[in-house]
């Protein structure tokens, strides 16, 4: 199927073009930028104050862990306590009574509706492989892994300095979470994890709660990457990392959620938080065109998928968030204040993933399922949108697992059934 999206502006780090197409080739990929509509495909002709910005990335999360409410009573000395107070909870048993495959498409369905179309999961490929391939969202791999290097880590791979090697070697990110507490050893992480020749221009580096100067500076001169995830890190410890003075010394910092145990609803929610904490620790504000770059090209950068995903440009794949705040609105702060009941329109691979019931051929033609569901947020009126799948069936279901009427914050369906499977 080729889609090719014309009218709107286009959105970079740097501006804004207008944009006469944007051409995505049966391939799923970004073929070509304006010129006259060739036809032979799908025509989705947006208004002329629409916004088209690249799918937007989160650079770490835990699918597996999509689930609510948020477990804990913090705030902790780091990730294990809070680990011990989940394992011990009511809400980590009926997780645990639904299928594993279920919760992944929970985890697609809160990225489509934060307007992400790329997730990193960092979990081993154990438990993450067997789903990846009914996912519509894509999930960056993530097959060179640890969970931290803490004494007390969880047994993920085959060690930092065999994965760092790996990721090296294949060009993929290493994804490992550092200095997520304030105790004396989590504090000495970074440092261990540099004596293990694990720190570099491949590692993603998650948290970084105890940072300080040194610490940056050495982040920073191995080139690593950061993804800061706020919500989380002031759930379970009441602070986050010093994202000002990791900007400072120069990291290149991209934006998470962290799972639902701990996170927010999604990639929207922790952009506008980010920039409030930000806000209230440095009494200066986070600019929104920031936050675009670190759920788009920072991002692409961590996961080495530069010329991928997290532009709009040709040869990458096509990836497409739509929005439409009206004339004259600044796109950056029209992404950062978006809620999934702005999203007009949310392609990946040139496959609609989200739309407007007027977006039904376009659905249909890329022959694959879909839904019609009365989609709410924040106590306001419902909207009509087209979603990829059956999430209020899927809902229904968890439900009945369970026995009894489970909510879920992201998913906001006003009654059980309400979506109609129509493709």
């Amino acid at each position: 199927m080729v889609l090719e999206l014309i009218n709107g502006r286009r959105v970079t780090a740097s501006g804004t073009e207008p944009n006469e197409r944007v051409r995505v080739d049966a391939a799923g990929r970004v073929g070509a930028l304006d010129g006259p509509v060739s036809g032979g495909g799908v025509i989705v002709d947006l208004s002329p104050s629409s916004l088209v910005y690249p799918g937007l990335v989160n650079a770490h999360d835990h699918l597996i862990g999509t689930f609510q409410p948020r477990v804990g009573a913090g705030p902790y000395r780091n990730w294990l306590h809070w680990d011990n107070d989940l394992k011990r909870s009511a809400v980590f048993r009926q997780r645990n009574m639904i299928d594993a495959a279920a919760i992944y498409r929970l985890g697609a369905l809160k990225s489509i509706l934060s307007g992400v179309t790329t997730v990193a999961d960092h979990i081993p490929g154990k438990i993450s492989e067997p789903h990846l391939s009914e996912m519509p969202v894509d999930v960056a791999d993530a097959r060179c892994l640890a969970h931290s290097v803490a004494s007390f880590r969880l047994p993920w791979g085959e060690g930092p300095q065999v994965e760092y090697a790996r990721a090296n070697e294949t060009g993929q990110p290493f994804m490992v979470h550092v200095g997520e507490g304030y105790d004396e050893e989590t504090r000495g992480e970074l440092r261990e994890l540099d004596r293990m020749n694990a720190l570099g221009p491949n590692t993603l580096l998650i948290h970084g709660v105890a940072f300080d100067d040194r610490d940056a500076d050495l982040v920073a001169g191995r080139g690593a990457s950061l993804a800061w995830c706020p919500g989380s890190n002031h759930f379970m410890f009441g602070a986050t990392t010093d994202v000002r003075m990791l900007r400072r010394a120069g990291v290149n910092i991209c934006l998470g959620t962290d799972s639902l145990f701990t996170g927010t609803s999604g990639l929207l929610d922790e952009m506008r938080l980010a920039r409030t904490c930000y806000n209230e620790r440095y009494g200066e504000d986070l600019s929104p065109r920031e936050l675009f770059s670190m759920v788009t090209v920072n991002a692409a950068r961590a996961l080495h998928r530069e010329g991928d995903v997290g532009a709009i440009a040709p040869g990458a794949r096509g990836d497409l968030l739509c929005l439409d705040p009206g004339t004259g609105a600044d796109p950056w702060e029209a992404l950062v204040q978006a809620r999934a009941t702005d999203i007009r329109l949310l392609v990946c691979g040139g496959r609609p993933l989200l739309g407007l019931p007027g977006d039904r051929s376009f659905f249909e033609a890329a022959g694959q399922p879909f839904s019609q569901v009365a989609l709410a947020v924040n106590g306001a009126a419902p909207v009509e949108r087209l979603v990829a799948g059956d999430p209020a069936g899927l809902l229904d279901r968890i439900r009945a697992r369970l026995g009894f009427r489970k909510e879920l914050p992201f998913m906001r369906f006003p009654e059980p059934g309400r979506a109609r499977t129509t493709g």
